[in-house]
């Protein structure tokens, strides 16, 4: 029973904060300027690096006791798999934020340098892409947990 409890909060965690992150980008980005915007983005990434990651980490490895609990499927095999892309993706889309907040920053001292505008905007796409990735794949995860807990 709490381990259930322990994996349900962990999962809250991870997919409530990934659509807070949605709105509080979409608010950073219209409110700040670049210069705020950079400095902001900094200080929430390592935060919310940190809690957004072990929540991933908590919520994946009680999934994992909760799914040995009910024998090694096709569906568990599936949700594995999964779970190892979301970390992967993760840990992808943590480094391309600190690779694009540089790029912002270089960008702040060549405002008018359309190379390097094209260069955040093709890393802007990037990570718009990576977020979208990290949504499916812990949708597809959520999915496969709760047909294993079905």
């Amino acid at each position: 029973m709490v381990l259930i409890f322990v994996n349900i909060l962990a999962a809250s965690i991870w997919i409530g904060g990934y659509v807070a992150v949605v709105f509080v980008t979409r608010i950073a980005r219209r409110r700040l300027t670049p210069a705020d915007q950079i400095a902001f983005f900094k200080d929430f990434g390592k935060t919310w690096g940190i809690v957004a990651t072990s929540a991933l980490l908590v919520a994946l490895a009680s999934g994992a006791v909760l799914t040995a609990d009910h024998g090694w499927t096709t569906t568990a095999t599936a949700a594995a798999v999964v779970a190892g892309v979301l970390i992967a993706t993760t840990f992808l889309g943590m480094r391309q934020a600190r690779r694009i907040s540089a790029l912002r920053s270089e960008l702040l001292d060549h405002a008018t340098d359309t190379e390097k505008q094209d260069r955040v905007k093709a890393a802007a796409l990037r990570a718009a892409q990576l977020r979208a990735l990290l949504g499916i794949l812990t949708l597809i995860l959520l999915g496969l947990g709760s047909a294993i807990a079905a």
